[in-house]
């Protein structure tokens, strides 16, 4: 048996139960004395060793079995013998130990709903920023790579896992699905290229790796166990952003947020500090917990605060399964403000502006302003790359002691104006007492009133009551973001100041991003033009609104009259809505009287499931059917390099598609309802729909014990003028035994009443208009009117065998002999269908005598020659 262990880089101090100032408690992590204490048995164990110094880390990776590591931080995984674990606390080179716990994935099933945070707001908006160019990876299982979402944007970076799994997958299709499987199927960024990597050593990959492949975000959809300190891995995550200065990390808080810690300052106090993995203690990384459709945090969504009092988590997003698809969420995100600056001004943005564009742009729920439970609030995809686009954001770096200001002009009739500093901050030694290095701090100044704001800061205090107190404006010493907000700001020009007060050395690089409410604002996002409702279903309508009002929601059909829906309050910002049963076209107006404020959403689709069908498929060609709607365009999609493309507009329900002219294997189809798309269809693979040359199914059975039914269902009748049901005679010839002109119905049988003693072969054949006739494969019934059991062929040539055919199986018994007598062969005949060779037997009449369990028997002849 092998256990797994961590041992960190830097020295470690953490809180354990009693406080205690002992060595090994100092050096080892809770989860080892834990180990050590229950005395589990173990023939070996894979540590994590962490060096004081590069030499010492050189020094044992040349004499130790060396698994894994990660050099920036001094970090080794190697494999030791169990008795040797104590040993450890004698090397003054290793410095700190901990458990190396398996990763557990933190959502079993998906649910992707993209609206609430905006994600579709953007693909409207702004169609040409998908995240194309950005390199995501997936840390934690193999995600499907064949998955026709992928097609063209999966790459190998060296270090995936090698075991797949439907988790990664989902997570997959979260961060980028392209949509090609479904219209339910397009993630966060549809652009981005995908790769993976295996989480099982709980470190960050190489830094050539992420160089090599370009790789800007890791999503991190997993975790352990409620771990409370800066563990060493914490630490590597924090080098591995610095370093790598355009990377960023997001992790999800985990599924434990209704559990209380056993371990660390916020020990005992239920439902908070139940982060699941010390690695999410990194302060550089983003940490996401979860809200449902209407951005309620998830109760199950962990909560804050970090070991050290840190905003834990930074931001949620829709996670109805758990924090594991909210983190996707945020990283494809991530990636549309990468591929956005890229496409700006030419370069990645550094992963302290895209944390920042990500965080100051949330809408804030839960408690006001920032909070434990939600951090900075909730995912607002759209704000961020919005952000971007109008370069409402400064870059800047300051020396210990120095002071830069920022100049930021706040037009009239702002209802809320919120200022963000963060910076990625150098990692701090393992189990430090508290994550923070350098520390900049920032003010916000009106110079014409000389008023002055600080930070929004939460009382840290380990007492239950206090973590739940509202943030109060004060100077912020533990976090790497820090937040100043004002409610309707006068109009004029601010300055925003950012101060090092202690940075250890060099000078310390941050982003600056500010963002403008207006006031008495109302916008729609969900539908817009890009949106297709499902007919005769509910959905849930979304819009932006800081009007405290009510408004009369109102839906125009096919432009047509304003019709009353319903009389809401605008702030609830949705509400939940049947829609008609019909194929359309529809705007929705929310007009709140009170203000003679009208706004009208872009005109949508409302359309009906199309269902595409395989009609034929044949040599040179197939056929594509599907439903009809109310309206006479439809448009087929194949699938091409990386995504489906329009190919064909048609005003029938089916179309023939040469296969020397359309290679791939993939279609779709969508209704056009004006000058828009309705509800496109499921992709479908037209070789697998089990539809050959017109012939989707033919089955031949014996009923009644005396007549053949022949069934036959055609995936369609296009140009089908006749159907030949056919009967092959003792010299193998088909000849007619039934036919049917013009058939009307795609589904159609035959009963041959007359069938004949031993096997019967029957076919279907197709007269098509052009003259050709096309035959299905034949089937065959066994039919023996008054012996139980026949022999065929009879007579038989000899070397061929021959076939004892059963009515029943398992029920007869088989003894064949010759005139003479002398026995040849005995047996149950267990299937319908025995195979008998005659290799062994000469040329001459052979007696076969059946007998069965219910007693009685009969004999037949069977002539060799």
């Amino acid at each position: 048996m092998r256990i797994v262990l961590f041992i960190s880089s830097a020295f470690l101090t953490f809180f354990c139960s009693a406080q205690t100032t002992d060595f090994a408690i100092k050096k080892f992590s809770p989860s080892i004395v834990k180990f050590k204490e229950t005395n589990i048995k173990a023939d070996s164990v894979d540590v994590v060793l962490s060096f004081n110094n590069a030499r010492s880390f050189n020094e044992w990776r040349k004499k130790t079995h060396v698994i894994s590591g990660y050099s920036p931080s001094n970090v080794s995984v190697v494999r030791l013998r169990a008795t040797d674990l104590q040993q450890l606390l004698a090397d003054s080179s290793i410095v700190f130990a901990d458990m190396l716990r398996k990763p557990k994935e933190e959502l079993t099933t998906g649910s992707l709903d993209i609206s609430l945070n905006k994600l579709n707001v953007v693909h409207s908006r702004y169609p040409t920023i998908n995240g194309n160019s950005i390199n995501v990876s997936l840390k934690e299982q193999q995600y499907d790579i064949d998955d026709v979402d992928w097609k063209g944007r999966s790459f190998n970076s060296g270090v995936g896992a090698t075991t797949r799994s439907s988790h990664a997958s989902i997570m997959a299709t979260m961060v980028g699905g392209g949509g090609n499987s479904s219209p339910f199927a397009m993630g966060a960024a549809p652009g981005v290229n995908m790769t993976s990597s295996d989480f099982a050593g709980l470190l960050p990959d190489a830094d050539s790796v992420y160089r090599h492949f370009n790789i800007t975000v890791q999503n991190h959809s997993y975790g352990t166990g409620i771990e409370n300190y800066y563990g060493s891995d914490a630490a590597a995550f924090d080098a591995s952003t610095y370093i790598n200065s355009t990377l960023i990390h997001i992790f999800s808080s985990g599924n434990s947020g209704t559990a209380t810690t056993v371990e660390g300052r916020y020990k005992g106090i239920p439902q908070v500090a139940n982060l699941t993995g010390s690695f999410k203690m990194a302060k550089n990384i983003i940490t996401v917990g979860a809200t449902d459709s209407f951005n309620n945090v998830m109760s199950a969504s962990s909560k804050g605060p970090a070991y050290d009092g840190r905003v834990k988590p930074e931001l949620v997003a829709f996670g109805l399964d758990g924090t594991s698809g909210a983190t996707a969420l945020v990283s494809g995100a991530a990636a549309l403000i990468q591929h956005a600056h890229l496409r700006k001004f030419g370069t990645l943005p550094f992963a302290a502006l895209t944390k920042a564009l990500l965080l100051n742009s949330a809408d804030d729920v839960d408690a006001k302003q920032v909070d434990f439970t939600s951090g900075y609030g909730s995912l607002n995809a759209y704000k961020a790359v919005k952000a971007v686009e109008e370069n409402h954001f400064f870059i800047g770096d300051v020396m210990k002691g120095q002071t830069k200001s920022f100049e930021i002009q706040v037009p009239a009739n702002i209802a809320n104006l919120k200022v963000m500093l963060v910076w990625t901050d150098v990692p701090a030694e393992a189990n430090a007492t508290k994550a923070l290095v350098n520390d900049l701090d920032c003010r916000l100044s009106f110079p014409i009133t000389g008023e002055k704001w600080s930070p929004w800061v939460l009382n840290t205090v380990t007492i239950s009551d206090s973590l739940n107190q509202p943030a109060i404006r004060k100077t912020d010493t533990l976090n790497t973001v820090e937040q100043i907000t004002i409610e309707q700001p006068k109009a004029g020009t601010y300055s925003f100041e950012v101060k090092a007060d202690k940075i250890n050395s060099g000078s310390q690089q941050f982003a600056v991003v500010y963002q403008f409410d207006t006031l008495r604002n109302f916008s729609w996002t969900y539908p817009t033009a890009a949106n297709v409702l499902e007919a005769s279903s509910t959905n849930v309508l979304r819009w932006q609104s800081n009007i405290p009002e009510n408004g009369k929601l109102e839906i125009s059909i096919n432009n047509g009259k304003w019709q009353s829906i319903s009389t809401i309050n605008t702030k609830d910002n949705y509400t939940k809505w049947i829609t008609p049963d019909t194929v359309c076209t529809a705007r929705l107006k929310m007009f709140i009287s009170s203000s003679n404020i009208e706004k009208v959403s872009e005109e949508f689709v409302i359309s009906r499931p199309i269902d595409v069908q395989v009609g034929f498929n044949c040599t040179d060609s197939f056929m594509l059917h599907w439903n009809h709607f109310p309206h006479d365009q439809y448009e087929i999609y194949t699938l091409e390099e990386k995504y489906l493309q329009p190919i064909v507009n048609t005003s029938d329900t089916f179309n023939i598609l040469s296969k020397k002219k359309h290679a791939s294997l993939y279609f779709a189809v969508a209704p056009k309802v004006g000058s828009l798309h309705g509800r496109r269809s499921y992709i479908i693979d037209y070789t697998s729909q089990g539809v050959e040359c017109y012939f989707q199914t033919f089955y031949a059975s014996l009923i009644n014990k005396n007549s053949a039914l022949l069934e036959a269902r055609l995936g369609s009748l296009y140009g089908v003028q006749k159907v030949l049901f056919q009967k092959q005679n003792r010299k193998g010839v088909f000849e007619n035994i039934h036919s049917a002109a013009s058939p009307l119905n795609n589904a159609f049988s035959y009963t041959d009443a007359a069938p004949s003693k031993g096997v019967n072969n029957y076919r279907i054949g197709l007269t098509l208009a052009n003259g050709i006739t096309i035959y299905s494969p034949a089937e065959h019934i066994y039919y023996f009117p008054k012996e139980p059991v026949i022999a065929f062929p009879n007579p038989v040539r000899q070397g061929q065998p021959f076939k004892l055919i059963a009515q029943e199986p398992g029920v007869y018994t088989i003894v064949m002999y010759d005139a003479t007598g002398k026995l040849y062969y005995k047996g149950l005949l267990e299937d319908i269908n025995k195979e008998v060779p005659t290799t062994s037997l000469g040329k001459g009449m052979y007696l076969i005598r059946i007998s069965s369990k219910e007693g009685g028997g009969s004999t037949q002849k069977i002539l060799v020659n």
